[in-house]
């Protein structure tokens, strides 16, 4: 990426104006293969790297994973505490938190995760692999 981020805003007074502007710039060079902005935090991959960036460009938390990871997917929650599912080359789906340290591990797979998704009520996780396999998982009974 280039040597700054740019963070755009419209008029939280006028629902009428959408005109973006700049609400902050961040002098940071960073290099990543995925990204994803949440509500207060750029997440951005690389290689088996996740790290919560925030937009005054510090790294508030890092995790690292057993192996690469090929697909991150913000799955909602809380202002400052949303969920981000994260699908490893070695077939592992993840789970982790924006604000807690610890990744949970869904499911282990054998195959590498190409995409994957959360049901709205969070109990089934469906999977593509690298095979283009489609598994779906119940979260409750694993």
């Amino acid at each position: 990426l280039t040597d700054k981020f740019l963070v755009y805003t419209v008029n939280p007074e006028d629902n009428n104006d959408i005109r973006y502007k700049i609400h902050k710039k961040i002098g940071r060079k960073i290099d990543c293969s995925l990204m994803v902005v949440v509500s207060n935090h750029i997440l951005l991959c690389q290689d088996d790297k996740v790290a919560a960036m925030n937009f005054r460009g510090d790294i508030e938390r890092e995790w690292v994973f057993e192996a690469q990871v090929r697909y991150m997917r913000p799955f909602g929650g809380a202002m400052g505490r949303e969920g981000l599912l994260v699908g490893l080359k070695n077939g592992d789906a993840m789970e982790l938190f924006v604000d807690n340290p610890f990744p949970v591990t869904l499911v282990k797979q054998g195959v590498a995760i190409r995409i994957m998704d959360l049901s709205l009520n969070k109990k089934k996780l469906a999977i593509v692999d690298e095979n283009s396999n489609l598994n779906i998982y119940d979260l409750a009974t694993k």
